[in-house]
């Protein structure tokens, strides 16, 4: 194989979207297994919607992704420049060529002339094709429309015939020319639409490889088109199969940043090579059995050969059961720094909190933490005051509401007064005697307490928290429970 060239262009319109994120992991592991280039240019010819801020935040999230690039915007290379709005002069350059040639002409239709052929066809229970009208006009019927002040578009003259993609992943896929009529590629001010500045740019960059979302495969005919009007080789194109919400809809950006946005996925602590790891598995397998892969291994094994043709469904579920194996393998002290910058975000002042102390209690949360936002559910409870957190409403109406929920808290009070030192093995082995004493089962026992404590009906060993919490914020807080127990009845 040549050497490999293949491109990410995300449009710097929004967040950088999960399936897009995918796009860009699938073109970059392409790329480093065939020690290939990899680059990012920023297709922003949506100019009205086109924002630094977007595309500088799609640079933050591939960074964070590990994506990084060989050449783009930010990083220089022997094509530049990367951003598209800066090349249109090259654009122009090369529809005036197309004109010159007569492959190409100047439409000059309105938009009403347009429209009322769309409602004609329409009402024949037609498919609208345009009929090539400007396609013939004389000298003369261009200078009156030209006198007239009319806009033009530039429109490619498309011959009757068969349009061949040989795809990497798909096979053989076909389109007949005659369904795509003389389309427009040059809008009023001879400016470029994305088909076209997309393949002028792309034949620019020497991509070898086009892969990309199966959405786009109907750009491809018209892209195959411009390649060779333009006498340019057309790279191979790999169509990859679209993520899917839990409906078997397209997952899209009205579902909402929450989901779709990787952004988001940051900000709730997920772990970029996790992340990473869930994406390529959308779609992509080595051997059906392998789930968690290092970099390294993805580079290794990527192929687009194992690359399915059927839609991926993203599954929030997998992803956070993906997160929790990578969260596991690292050592407390990085679960730590990570649950720390949650901590701190959600107010809490841990400036007066032992180190030891914090590992601790991300230690005991253990496998809870399928992501570093976890902390927050699992553990704020342990930086609260005495009276700063609240009872679930599930756990007071299971636990509290028994007939000797208040008994028994209220009794535990006593036990653990005189428990000394307050460590988890004294504490186990009062409660225990005491449940043994009295012949309380100690679900009944354990689960008030735990719910008094922490407000929770699950968490790490209660034991664990009782010391964690330490004698007198336990004393406190079974004696608050006590005392509301009644009025939460």
């Amino acid at each position: 194989m040549s050497s490999v060239r293949v491109r990410f262009a995300p449009s710097p319109t929004g967040f950088l979207h999960i399936g897009s994120a995918r796009t860009a992991l699938f073109n970059w592991l392409f790329a480093r297994h065939h020690n290939g280039t990899f680059i990012l240019r920023v297709d922003d010819t949506d100019g009205a919607r086109s924002t630094a801020e977007s595309m500088q935040n799609i640079f933050d999230t591939m960074h964070w992704l590990g994506l990084e690039w060989d050449e783009g915007p930010d990083v220089g290379g022997p094509h530049e420049p990367y951003i598209q709005s800066q090349r249109v002069k090259r654009h122009q350059e090369c529809a005036q060529r197309l004109l010159d040639e007569g492959k190409a002409y100047c439409c000059y239709c309105t938009k009403d002339e347009l429209a009322e052929k769309r409602e004609q066809a329409q009402a024949k229970k037609r498919t609208y094709r345009y009929d090539g009208r400007c396609g013939d006009l004389s000298d003369a019927e261009r200078a009156k429309f030209e006198v007239e002040g009319r806009e033009w578009t530039v429109r490619l003259k498309i011959e009757p015939q068969t349009i061949p993609v040989e795809d990497l992943i798909l096979g053989d896929v076909s389109f007949e020319s005659d369904t795509l009529d003389d389309f427009i590629f040059m809008k009023p001010g001879f400016l470029p639409l994305y088909n076209y500045a997309s393949t002028v740019d792309d034949a620019d960059l020497e991509i070898t490889h086009i892969i990309r979302g199966q959405d786009h495969l109907s750009n491809t005919p018209k892209q195959i088109l411009i390649y060779k009007a333009l006498e340019m080789e057309p790279p191979k194109f790999a169509h990859i199969p679209l993520v899917i919400d839990a409906t078997g809809k397209k997952l899209s950006k009205r579902d909402g940043e929450d989901v779709v946005s990787v952004e988001a996925y940051r900000r709730k602590g997920y772990l970029p090579d996790a992340l990473a790891n869930y994406l390529v598995r959308l779609a992509w397998s080595a051997d059906d059995e392998q789930e968690i892969f290092t970099p390294d291994e993805l580079i290794e094994k990527f192929t687009l050969e194992r690359v399915g043709k059927s839609p991926s469904r993203f599954d929030l579920q997998k992803l956070g059961w993906m997160n929790g194996q990578y969260v596991q393998k690292q050592s407390v002290a990085e679960r730590t720094d990570g649950s720390v910058i949650f901590l701190e975000k959600a107010g809490f002042d841990l400036s007066d909190v032992p180190r030891a102390k914090l590992e601790r209690i991300v230690d005991v949360v253990g496998d809870r933490l399928h992501n570093y936002a976890d902390i927050i559910a699992y553990a704020a409870y342990f930086f609260t005051d005495d009276d700063g957190y609240e009872f679930d409403p599930a756990a007071i109406k299971k636990w509290f509401k028994k007939d000797d929920a208040l008994q028994a808290i209220q009794d535990v009070v006593a036990v653990l007064e005189a428990v000394e030192p307050f460590d988890v093995a004294h504490i186990d082995e009062a409660l225990r005697a005491w449940v043994d004493e009295t012949g309380a089962k100690a679900i009944q026992v354990m689960q008030p307490i735990r719910v008094a404590v922490s407000g929770k009906m699950v968490g790490p060993g209660l034991f664990d928290v009782l010391e964690l919490l330490g004698k007198d914020a336990v004393i406190v807080r079974l004696k608050r429970a006590a005392n509301e127990i009644p009025s939460l009845r």
